[in-house]
């Protein structure tokens, strides 16, 4: 009886001697595309041609495909290789992407994370089609961070990995977690997917870091550690540069919220949250393929520039957030977006009063008056990308 082997493939020699084989002990194909730091082109190309003759293998039984690469988030050309050999491959077998990660703290740690390609493709995808509506629509740097903080907050509900002992490198930890079947993604997969939007989106005046900080919950008596975003905005349009902390995980998909947007640098003082006694907060430090993080100790604080501890007008974030809610909703008249906003506003507010947080909101009630609104509206110009249902 043969046992179950794996077929390593580098270059098109090796598909061509598996093309002419006996695949009867063959239970995985497994594919690397990379070399070092750089995807090798010898690789692509074998995994094409692979692609195109997979039906011609003598396959005696299911089998499936590991396909190795640096990173989840693709370069464009790898992605449409991979793309295009799922469309020939997806009737016959089974492929996965696989990335290996480390986490560097007192010691490393390694992991490879094994991915169904069709989470990989869908997480590629939809981060292009945030990039493309930012940038088609001429956001300002602030407002696409708000259509970011929007986008990331409503793309999955918040679903920890099914484990006993969590672990850095559960699913939920990454942001192709929320890209699931069954989407598994807290606030630590939610940062990673907010970061990887901003960096993707590559706009100069827009920049974002993730941070995690333990908390102990003044109330609930319990301690738990934490992860959102660190993030800097130069804006011409709204007068702003400094930065802020953003978390979308706060402000969850249940109901559109932004509470928890461009949150002040002393949001972490006591005297702010009330609910929460924060510990000074820990960069995150990735390596330049991602692939790789460590902690950053008492570097925070350092990273804080200008009038950094102001608080964003309630009244501003209004008229960002009316004009993005405009460009989301382009087909959708004034009323529908005005109204909208005040259910936006008012949830907004009370998620501050549950958290016994005082941020950047000062009321439940709108402070963008209808006519401001309404010159608003004139101005903006309309361009329809993609939209989210009222």
């Amino acid at each position: 009886m043969r046992m179950n082997t794996t077929c390593s493939i580098s270059k098109i020699d090796d598909v061509k001697k598996l093309l002419e084989s006996d695949c009867s002990n063959i239970s995985k194909i497994d594919i690397k595309l990379f070399d070092g730091e750089k995807y090798k082109n010898n690789s692509l190309k074998a995994l094409m041609f692979l692609s195109k003759n997979f039906n011609k293998l003598n396959l005696q039984n299911k089998i499936s495909i590991d396909i190795n690469v640096l990173y989840e988030k693709l370069p464009k050309k790898l992605f449409l290789h991979i793309l295009k050999f799922y469309e020939n491959t997806k009737h016959i077998t089974k492929c996965n992407i696989c990335v290996k990660h480390e986490f560097e703290d007192r010691y490393v740690d390694t992991e490879i994370k094994k991915w169904d390609i069709e989470s990989i493709l869908k997480a590629n995808l939809e981060i292009e089609d945030v990039c493309k509506f930012i940038k088609i629509n001429s956001l300002s740097p602030i407002e696409a961070l708000a259509y970011i903080h929007f986008y990331v907050q409503s793309v999955a509900k918040a679903n920890e990995s099914k484990k006993i002992v969590h672990e850095w490198c559960d699913n939920d930890q990454f942001f192709v977690g929320a890209y699931l079947k069954l989407p598994e993604v807290v606030c630590m997969g939610y940062s990673t997917l907010m970061k990887e939007i901003i960096d993707n989106l590559n706009m100069p005046e827009l920049k974002c870091e993730i941070i995690s900080v333990q908390f102990e919950h003044l109330k609930k008596g319990y301690t738990a550690g934490h992860a959102r975003c660190f993030v800097f905005v130069k804006d011409k349009k709204y007068g702003i540069d400094q930065s802020f902390f953003d978390d979308p995980t706060w402000d969850d998909e249940a109901c559109l919220k932004y509470a928890h947007f461009a949150m002040p640098n002393n949001c972490h003082d006591l005297a702010i949250s009330n609910n929460y006694d924060y510990r000074k907060p820990k960069l995150i430090k990735l390596n330049n393929l991602k692939n790789s993080i460590e902690y950053q100790y008492n570097v925070v604080e350092d990273m804080i520039f200008n009038n950094s501890n102001q608080k964003l007008d309630q009244h501003d974030i209004e008229k960002i957030y009316f004009t993005v809610l405009q460009k989301i909703h382009p087909k959708s008249n004034f009323e529908k977006i005005y109204e909208k906003l005040k259910e936006i506003a008012e949830n907004s507010y009370k998620e501050q009063e549950v958290r016994n947080y005082f941020g950047n909101l000062t009321q439940p009630q709108l402070m963008l008056s209808k006519k401001e609104a309404q010159n608003l509206y004139k101005k903006n110009t309309i361009k329809r990308v993609l939209s989210f249902e009222l």
